[in-house]
């Protein structure tokens, strides 16, 4: 029945995370091994916190995460992780993040509050995968990888020719912890080109 917890909620509570939505990531982890000890990882749209406390463990002490979001997570953050209080929509938050990079990988699970309204939410959802991209483009190493969530829609083929021009392999991944009801899909680019204009 809708507004009953599902499988993967109760299973996120049972094992300690913060929302379901940590096995959309740990799924696409399993299929392309997007995480590795010691890489620098970004999380946009970090709040609750799930992804964060699914990717630490991955990236280990020696690795480094930065979390981003409008609210602060509610899972602690240990050493060698960090938090910015930022709206990436605010080109504030893209020169906070800068000093960080470079990154390794960028996770970007932001979503638009929700209209109802399908071609708007659209919409927002693309605003907010443009400007992951956007950071991407700045803080991303050559040959990095984003895995980025964007809402089904008219517009998104023409993201998706923008996204796939910057990575030399991009796929839709739709995890099955997806909702059933839910347009929210995710691409994922690998072997980011990093062009002289970005890198200077």
């Amino acid at each position: 029945m809708k507004g009953q917890p599902d499988h993967f909620f109760r299973r996120a509570k049972a094992e300690g995370f913060e929302a379901r939505s940590v096995y959309k990531l740990s799924e696409a982890d399993a299929k392309h091994r997007l995480l590795r000890q010691g890489q620098r990882v970004l999380d946009l749209g970090a709040s609750p916190g799930s992804w964060a406390q699914y990717a630490l463990p991955k990236i280990g002490p020696t690795g480094f995460l930065l979390a981003v979001d409008r609210n602060d997570p509610k899972a602690p953050l240990p050493d060698n992780a960090q938090f910015i209080r930022g709206d990436c929509l605010d080109p504030a938050t893209a020169d906070a993040i800068a000093p960080h990079a470079p990154f390794d990988l960028l996770l970007s699970d932001m979503a638009p509050n929700t209209s109802g309204i399908r071609f708007v939410d659209h919409q927002r959802s693309l605003d907010l995968a443009r400007a992951a991209l956007a950071i991407a483009e700045r803080v991303l190493r050559a040959g990095g990888s984003a895995f980025v969530k964007v809402f089904e829609g008219e517009d998104l083929p023409a993201f998706r020719k923008l996204f796939s021009a910057q990575f030399q392999k991009v796929s839709v991944e739709k995890p099955a912890a997806s909702r059933n009801d839910s347009v929210e899909l995710f691409l994922l680019g690998r072997g980011f080109r990093r062009s002289r204009a970005t890198a200077s």
